[in-house]
């Protein structure tokens, strides 16, 4: 999926002031190349990732996947684009408590109505190592195997476009380590287009293009 913002402009209400997040942001993203976006806390970033998603929209500015515009979706459609062509990893997991980890996995094929997406999940859970973990549930699942059950989900329905937000900001350094390899190993051989928000320059280092969120806009590194 090519990517493309033109102009994004967003600004929040705190208290009677407009507290302006991003200004005339802009971003041109190819298929199939990884993008890291660092920056402070509080310069916008996972406001952009909101923004992309669909769960915010901006004050200004377009939003085109593949030439296509965004601007005027409604939220069904948003809905749809979410459910079918993006995939996300967040820092937190969020893993559905009462489902086992090939049931979190199978879940976004089945929302897509595929019949029986186990053997599908059940593959990809084997590729990232957690072939003996099938049928456990989040609770009984190590901090680095739930982030592993989060990415195949992510995956499983080869979305044209992964977000991630700090994907290894709640894991050791080592586990942190493991996961990392796992997710570029998967993004990497699938061709998959993503945008890595991120603190580490260790996550950042392994992207194909680093960019700075500063001032409302990305900067190259």
């Amino acid at each position: 999926m090519n990517v493309q913002l033109q102009g994004l402009a967003k600004s929040f209400l705190q208290g009677e002031n407009s507290l302006r997040i991003l200004h005339g942001l802009s971003l041109d993203m190819k298929s199939g190349e990884i993008v890291a976006v660092v920056g402070e806390s509080g310069s916008g970033k996972s406001t952009l990732l909101s923004l992309l998603a669909g769960f915010e929209r901006p004050d200004a500015g377009l939003i085109r996947w593949d030439a296509q515009a965004a601007g005027d979706w409604t939220e069904p459609q948003w809905a749809a684009f979410r459910k079918e062509s993006l995939g996300f990893v967040f820092q937190n997991y969020y893993l559905i408590p009462y489902l086992t980890a090939v049931e979190n996995v199978a879940l976004p094929l089945r929302l897509l109505g595929h019949d029986d997406p186990e053997p599908e999940a059940r593959k990809m859970l084997s590729e990232l190592g957690l072939e003996k973990r099938l049928h456990h549930l989040p609770h009984q699942l190590s901090g680095g195997e739930s982030q592993r059950v989060a990415i195949g989900r992510a995956l499983i329905h080869s979305p044209r476009l992964v977000l991630a937000d700090e994907p290894t900001g709640s894991l050791d350094a080592r586990t942190g380590q493991q996961v990392l390899d796992l997710l570029f190993r998967q993004l990497e051989g699938r061709q998959q287009t993503a945008l890595i928000v991120t603190h580490s320059q260790e996550v950042a280092q392994r992207c194909h293009r680093i960019l700075t969120l500063k001032q409302g806009q990305l900067w190259p590194v």
